[in-house]
């Protein structure tokens, strides 16, 4: 059905928009503006003197104040949550006069975000693990959020200088390797105390920006200093790298909170895979002593990709034991060094980890 579909849009496959899939389009988009418009007309929040009322394109949502357990807020909206039921209602933080609604919600009813925060805070503060007096528990607390504030403000630099500087090359691929298992040890020493990524507002400090921030520097750098030929070893390999983690965070004091969202935890173990990935792909190729292997590759387009960054990419023909045509992503001055049907050399190695790579240059 999907190919049909794309047969009739795409004129059999020729590159240019049949009539038919002028039509198809027209009409797909037509449906669109028309669900837009009805959207923009019924979706609106209504305040009554005994309920709020939110009216959107599939019906109406209504909780009377008497029902209000409270609200809680995110980055983008406001949650008014009912007492009776699982029921919300979802306030946009780009309402008009949304500073105004949340003073009068803070004065009429329960902040939640503040409840959820003292009780944990005080869930902490009686935890007689974290010490046997009020003091020492509310010292271990404080020197858990300094130590969690260092660890996060060092995770940054570090991913800082992985993604834009990077030099020398392979002292800061190694810390990068090592310093993201540092807020795993904290976590996982801390006795709970401290989290992978606690939510907003959390009496638990969080050091997920440490073990965040230099996996995306080290995944950059996967992307713009090589290409892996074949994947299958570094897959088998990071497999079991993620495994061993995973196993080593599960044993002992608990790592994980299986009891609280399960989407904080799916993105967790997610996490830790990709960062399993980048190392094992990076420990493939930093430390490979294998010979090269030298091949010339024909330019067959150039195209610029704009977004919320801007990429450069090559469209090459096959080489060597590369037998598809290819995009690669060069640099600028690579870019603008080489034109179409020129060559380019490529440096190919057999990879620590017998997974090929290689480089364009």
């Amino acid at each position: 059905m999907v190919a049909g579909f794309l047969w009739l849009i795409i004129d059999g496959g020729k590159g240019a928009v049949s009539p038919a899939g002028m039509i198809v389009f027209s009409i797909f988009g037509a449906a669109g503006f028309l669900l837009l418009l009805l959207w923009i007309i019924r979706e609106k929040l209504i305040i009554t003197q005994q309920s709020f009322i939110r009216n959107t394109l599939f019906g109406q949502k209504e909780i009377h104040f008497d029902d209000v357990k409270g609200f809680n807020k995110d980055n983008k909206n406001i949650y008014i949550r009912s007492k009776s039921s699982s029921r919300k209602i979802i306030i946009s933080e780009n309402t008009g006069k949304v500073k105004a609604l949340k003073e009068w919600l803070s004065q009429n009813f329960i902040n939640l975000d503040v409840v959820e925060y003292e009780q944990e805070r005080q869930a902490i503060l009686s935890n007689t693990d974290y010490g046997y007096s009020d003091e020492d528990r509310i010292s271990k607390l404080e020197q858990a959020k300094t130590l969690a504030r260092f660890i996060n403000i060092a995770g940054i630099v570090i991913a800082l200088w992985i993604g834009f500087y990077t030099k020398p090359y392979l002292l800061a691929i190694v810390i990068g390797i090592v310093f993201p298992l540092i807020p795993l040890v904290a976590i996982k020493t801390s006795n709970g105390l401290i989290k992978f990524d606690s939510k907003k507002n959390s009496a638990h400090p969080s050091l997920l920006i440490a073990f965040l921030a230099p996996t995306i520097a080290l995944v950059f750098r996967c992307i713009f200093d090589f290409d892996i030929l074949l994947y299958q070893n570094l897959l088998l390999i990071s497999g079991g790298v993620f495994i061993a983690l995973i196993v080593a965070l599960l044993m002992g004091a608990p790592f994980f909170d299986f009891k609280g969202e399960k989407a904080g935890l799916i993105v967790g173990i997610i996490l830790i895979y990709v960062y399993s990935f980048v190392t094992t792909a990076l420990i493939n190729t930093t430390f490979d002593k294998s010979a090269p292997e030298y091949y010339h590759a024909k330019v067959l387009d150039k195209s610029v990709h704009r977004g919320k960054s801007t990429t450069y990419h090559l469209q090459l023909a096959p080489w060597g034991p590369n037998h598809e045509s290819k995009d690669e992503t060069v640099s600028q001055d690579m870019y603008n060094s080489v034109d179409v049907d020129e060559d380019v050399n490529v440096e190919l190695k057999k990879g620590l980890l017998d997974a090929p790579w290689y480089v364009v240059y």
